[in-house]
């Protein structure tokens, strides 16, 4: 806000980094209170629009704005940093080994997102991709577990029905 005030005083234009600059500052404030501050994660979203806005084929504003939606959305299920994370996922997956840390935070996102709404198919797809970049991956690891014992789950029932037919 100040940032934008100033630069119309100046006559300056604000670059994406501008805007990325403060949008960090936002976002590092916002995740390092407890519990965390959303007034601040909102900020943050706004500045990193903003730098999209500027950039629109820098993928770098579509990361931040998916992890400062992530951090509104830990569990992944109102899906609020999809969209970001997708269109970052498109920009990025290409060069996996320059992109990798954002892409296992917007890979984890996906995972989750998918877990939630029980679709084991796309959590499969996000999982390969994770596991191809970060092989260790213990949300991965997690979730298959966590899957496998629903399955198990739901055919022990199934069993039972079955044997009652004899």
């Amino acid at each position: 806000e100040k940032a934008n005030a100033l630069s119309a005083s100046t006559k300056e234009q604000l670059q994406a980094i501008d805007y990325y600059n403060v949008g960090i500052n936002y976002y590092y404030g916002a995740v390092t209170t407890r519990p965390i501050d959303t007034l601040l994660l909102n900020k943050a979203d706004s500045a990193f629009a903003k730098v999209i806005e500027v950039k629109p084929d820098l993928g770098t504003g579509y990361y931040w704005r998916g992890q400062s939606n992530f951090a509104k959305d830990q569990q992944a299920q109102a899906g609020v940093a999809k969209p970001y994370y997708d269109k970052y996922i498109e920009m990025s997956e290409g060069d996996p080994a320059k992109n990798k840390n954002p892409l296992i935070n917007a890979y984890t996102y996906e995972v989750l997102y998918y877990y939630f709404k029980e679709d084991t198919a796309n959590v499969k797809v996000y999982a390969d991709k994770l596991t191809a970049i970060d092989p260790n991956n213990i949300t991965v690891k997690q979730i298959n577990e966590n899957l496998s014992a629903r399955e198990k789950q739901a055919v022990k029932p199934a069993l039972k029905q079955g044997q009652n037919k004899k």
